[in-house]
């Protein structure tokens, strides 16, 4: 499986993100570029804990294997698949700006200096993740993300 702590893996994926712009689309979902880059963004600066993660309802913990085996097993995302209300984004959000937003929230997650604080998170939904684990999930939610706008 593929790792964003692996720095080739990082740099296709940072290549993969300048080849966006403003006039790129969806194939498919409603977000805009702009909304993307933020949403990834915001996904990354929870998994580096720059913004907290509200402990699921108990429904949700009901589904807690079966959201894991989605989110770390090797099959990827379906498309239009939910996601968390705190990562919607539903305002309009500028291209430049979301896109700076993503690029930083990335480098924060990789910071090879904070690597050990960042795998120290006890996700609320998994508990505690490996760093195969954890660089699995976030490289695997930008794939599907930039596949979506064809990057």
């Amino acid at each position: 499986m593929k790792s964003l702590f692996e720095p080739s893996v990082k740099e296709h994926i940072i290549d993969r993100i300048n080849k966006l712009d403003e006039s790129s689309s969806p194939r498919w979902g409603k977000m805009t570029v702009g909304q993307m880059c933020q949403h990834c963004g915001a996904v990354l600066n929870t998994y580096s804990q720059k913004t907290a993660m509200a402990r699921p309802n108990l429904f949700v913990r009901l589904l807690i294997p079966w959201v894991r085996r989605t989110v770390l097993g090797s099959k990827p995302y379906q498309k239009n698949a939910a996601t968390r209300s705190q990562w919607r984004q539903s305002e309009p959000i500028e291209f430049d700006l979301g896109k700076a937003y993503l690029s930083k929230a990335l480098a924060d997650y990789t910071d090879s200096t904070r690597r050990g604080e960042i795998l120290a998170w006890d996700h609320p939904l998994f508990g505690p993740l490996t760093e195969e684990e954890s660089g699995w999930a976030m490289y695997k939610h930008l794939d599907h993300h930039l596949q979506q706008f064809g990057v």
